[in-house]
């Protein structure tokens, strides 16, 4: 995943950019860097890229409803029940009944507002992913020692967006962890009214959000 970032990097000669990264895990990442035309999606993890030894300098991590790095016991803090439970029927169905059924709740959870051609997208996207990968994706231990130095040192910033309507992830619990983990250069943001999706359901607050932050002299 990790490398898939650096080929990515190299073939738009970007050398810094600011990566945000959405939901558990920060499974779903976005490239940010000045003047792009296009932007890169990556299924990689914050903790991959920064012990990967790349050549991009990696500025800044952009949060957004997710925790830092995959571990189970993190899992449970910042996880809504709701959001186990569905985790784990996706990852070992009993029945393809089952596995429609938990696909549907999960893909409605994310936001009540979104389109249906976006909500279309989103349970495709669900389905079509291997139930290996989806088990390995909540399972797999990482090694956040790296990350977790960085920004307890200073040298790593990082922006987390809450929602308060969010029903998969809690926003106490994300804050929360944040705080133990005593990451020096941490900017909460909390959008009361915004859900798992806050680039839908308060898309002009979310976007003022994230371009004053890289306006902040990330870049």
């Amino acid at each position: 995943m990790a490398e898939d970032f650096e080929a990515v990097c190299k073939k738009f000669r970007v050398t810094s950019a600011i990566v945000l990264g959405w939901s558990l895990g920060g499974m779903w990442l976005r490239l940010e860097w000045p003047g792009a035309k296009s932007d890169g999606y990556f299924r990689a993890f914050f903790s991959d890229l920064v012990n990967f030894a790349s050549s991009v300098d990696i500025t800044g991590f952009i949060n957004v409803a997710g925790p830092p790095y995959i571990d189970q016991d993190l899992f449970a803090r910042v996880a809504r029940p709701a959001t186990l439970g569905i985790l784990a029927a996706l990852s070992q169905p009993p029945s393809v009944d089952v596995f429609q059924e938990n696909a549907l709740n999960l893909v409605h959870l994310f936001s009540e507002v979104i389109s249906h051609d976006l909500f279309c997208t989103l349970l495709e996207g669900v389905i079509i992913q291997p139930r290996a990968v989806t088990a390995q994706v909540v399972s797999r231990k990482q090694d956040p020692t790296k990350l977790l130095q960085e920004g307890r040192d200073g040298k790593m910033e990082v922006l987390v967006v809450t929602g308060g309507k969010d029903s998969l992830v809690s926003a106490p619990g994300l804050r929360a962890v944040y705080e133990e983990m005593g990451w020096k250069k941490c900017t909460v943001k909390h959008l009361d009214e915004a859900d798992h999706m806050p680039w839908v359901s308060r898309g002009d607050e979310f976007r003022e959000i994230i371009l004053g932050w890289i306006k902040g002299g990330r870049m």
